[in-house]
């Protein structure tokens, strides 16, 4: 019984290798357009609290990994117009890095300082890993690698409203925008960071967007 299940068996296993290998390899060599939602709901904050390391590490892994694959999400906000004379002022810029070999951004974050006197983040050319759970946060620290370095000194300007794109954000008017040094892309989900675009500060006259 014994000799004759074991052959068998490992027949199975060796099929179950070639095709598992094949649907792995496909994606590379066939082309696929999907628009799926995620097949699975992220936690609130207080599970998330409750459950152990290996959990997490799990979730976060399928989370990443589906969210990598979908469809970018493309945003083209158009800047605000004024007249000639009444031109944004620019306050700050820079440009996103990716915050490792997985995570990439790119594009330009532009701090302007509207006519009537209001100011708003503007992601200019931008493109940054899909990702769940993303949202635009300034921070006072220059060039953050882990959550440690942005908590409890950042402002947070909301959801992203798209991985790609030109798309604007708010800013409260009470902030003190010297106080912040760059732009990020943040996973509140599992606090990882995406990209930062660490800001320069140069205030001029009648910058044009």
């Amino acid at each position: 019984m014994t000799k004759r299940t074991l052959p068998l068996a490992l027949a199975v296993v060796i099929v179950s290798a070639v095709v598992a290998a094949w649907y792995l390899a496909s994606p590379l060599i066939k082309e696929r357009t999907v628009d799926e939602r995620l097949p699975f709901a992220i936690p609130d904050s207080e599970k998330l609290a409750d459950m152990s390391l290996q959990e997490l590490e799990k979730l976060q892994t399928q989370l990443l990994a589906t969210a990598a694959d979908m469809p970018d999400r493309i945003m083209n906000d158009s800047m605000p117009t004024s007249p000639r004379e009444l031109q944004p002022v620019l306050v700050a810029q820079g440009e996103f890095q990716g915050a490792d070999s997985i995570h990439k951004g790119s594009g330009s974050a532009i701090v302007y300082e509207l006519p009537d006197g209001s100011r708003l983040l503007r992601l200019q050319d931008f493109r940054v890993t899909n990702g769940p759970a993303l949202n635009v946060l300034l921070v006072a620290h220059p060039k953050p690698k882990e959550w440690s370095e942005v908590q409890g000194d950042y402002l947070d300007l909301g959801e992203l409203k798209g991985n790609a794109g030109n798309q604007n954000y708010g800013i409260p008017s009470d902030a003190d925008i010297s106080h912040y040094k760059s732009a990020v892309i943040f996973c509140v989900a599992f606090r990882v960071i995406f990209s930062t675009a660490t800001l320069n500060q140069q205030k001029s006259t009648g910058a044009s967007p």
